[in-house]
């Protein structure tokens, strides 16, 4: 959350983080915020969002990929062998 915070902020938004470990996302618009202005905030976070969920999965992917690649019998070398 505290990459989503500071992606937000480069564009402009301004969301806090709250909860134990910064897990809450706090959205504090004005309660006389135009539709436009809400629509447009709504739309920064959500591609804020997707960039990080989409960086993610991605990371989660080249690591399993590596992983998979690894040559079980080179790690094992000089392991008491």
């Amino acid at each position: 959350t505290q990459l989503i915070q500071k992606l937000a902020f480069e564009h402009s938004l301004i969301i806090e983080t709250s909860g134990a470990h910064g897990e809450v996302l706090k959205l504090l618009p004005p309660l006389t915020i135009e539709n436009s202005q809400l629509q447009e905030g709504l739309d920064i976070l959500h591609k804020v969002v997707q960039s990080v969920v989409d960086t993610n999965k991605s990371n989660k992917n080249l690591f399993h990929l590596a992983s998979k690649e690894k040559d079980p019998q080179k790690e094992l070398v000089g392991a008491g062998a």
